[in-house]
């Protein structure tokens, strides 16, 4: 599916803190959704057509499973469609590609982890086309803690690594999806025989500015990164 339209609504009460499909926490404040058939975790456009507004969600559930929606909606993403409580408005969602793989927590300070390599995947419009409020990564495989560490930085350079990828088209697509806010480069990094490609965010004057900026890409469900530098 690259693009397809009906009606999405919002999450009904008592989703707050359980498990999604995938294994993440629902965060009704987040930009998150639920799909019957998406594969988990996804990128998608979504579209009000009686409204135009449109956003970037991570698609980490399954559903709808009742009331003819081919998407339910966190109540953030539904508040900024125009679309609350008990309604419903047409839609039109468009698969962007898989999401980021959310990190682990360090287990030490010298163990941090590199994202699992996504697959290369076609989007059906160029990602430069979405409009969203902030940028906007998160549950990784328990594999990850055996993969290689984040970039390191410069003395005195603070960076966010928002991915990492062994396929330059997926670190290209997250460049063009994070926008221009701030400077976005990918630094191709060789660990442990294997080309990796990092979406570097940066740098930051100082360790705090960086903590909010992350912080915006958590919410906003695209990026959770890893803050590297001092």
């Amino acid at each position: 599916m690259s693009e397809e339209t009906g009606k999405a609504g919002v999450y009904a009460d008592g989703f707050e803190g359980r498990p999604t499909a995938n294994g993440e926490i629902f965060d009704g404040s987040a930009m998150t959704a639920a799909h019957p058939s998406l594969p988990l975790p996804s990128l998608v456009q979504v579209i009000n057509q009686s409204n135009g507004r449109e956003i970037v969600v991570r698609v980490n559930d399954r559903g709808p499973f009742a009331g003819g929606r081919i998407m339910d909606l966190s109540d953030r993403a539904g508040d900024m469609l125009g679309i609350r409580g008990d309604q419903t408005a047409n839609v039109r969602v468009r698969y962007l590609g898989p999401a980021p793989v959310k990190q682990v927590p360090q287990v030490a300070a010298s163990r941090d982890v590199e994202e699992e390599a996504l697959a290369p995947f076609e989007i059906a419009a160029p990602v430069q086309s979405v409009e969203y409020t902030q940028p906007s990564l998160g549950v990784a495989d328990p594999v990850q803690s055996m993969l290689p560490a984040p970039a390191k930085a410069a003395l005195g350079e603070i960076f966010i690594q928002a991915g990492s990828f062994a396929d330059i088209g997926n670190a290209q697509r997250l460049t063009d999806a994070l926008g221009r806010q701030l400077p976005v480069e990918i630094q191709e990094a060789r660990v442990r025989n294997a080309d990796y490609f990092r979406v570097m965010i940066g740098p930051f004057q100082t360790r705090e500015q960086a903590e909010v900026y992350r912080a915006h890409l958590r919410q906003s469900g695209i990026a959770d990164g890893l803050i590297v530098g001092q």
